[in-house]
């Protein structure tokens, strides 16, 4: 679950989910680095990020970690 800005009416984090692909390294372990892909579970909720916005995983409280976006993909659309 990532926080990537959205709120509740309360002004608390709305988390969004999204599966992970972690890049050249497998397992990543606490506190180790890596490139990863990210695809959203709801695109419309991720379409307001953009290269350089930082986001933050969520497992459970503390947070799990954090990610800078380099890039983003529009949803690939699939022909009838």
């Amino acid at each position: 679950m990532w926080d990537i800005g959205r709120r509740t009416p309360e002004g608390e984090p709305l988390l969004s989910i999204a599966a992970l692909w972690v890049k050249g390294r497998d397992p990543l372990e606490p506190g180790e680095c890596a490139p990863v892909r990210l695809l959203p579970l709801t695109p419309e909720h991720w379409r307001h990020l953009t290269p350089d916005d930082v986001i933050t995983m969520h497992e459970m409280r503390p947070s799990a970690g954090t990610a800078r976006v380099t890039e983003v993909m529009p949803p690939a659309v699939v022909a009838p």
